[in-house]
């Protein structure tokens, strides 16, 4: 049976919370940035295909 709950989106923002998060623990030991600009190097993306990045 599914758990249903008013507040699951919180609750689970909540659970996340507590866990931590770990893309910014990997952020620390990874620079994302540089990794994104060597695969676009390797691997240009089609024309009209491009993601933007923030």
């Amino acid at each position: 049976m599914i758990k249903s709950s008013l507040f699951a989106s919180e609750e689970r923002e909540a659970k996340l919370d507590q866990l931590g998060d770990a893309l910014k623990v990997l952020g620390t030991h990874v620079d994302f940035a540089a990794l994104a600009a060597d695969i676009d190097r390797a691997a240009p993306a089609a024309a009209g295909r491009r993601f933007q990045r923030n």
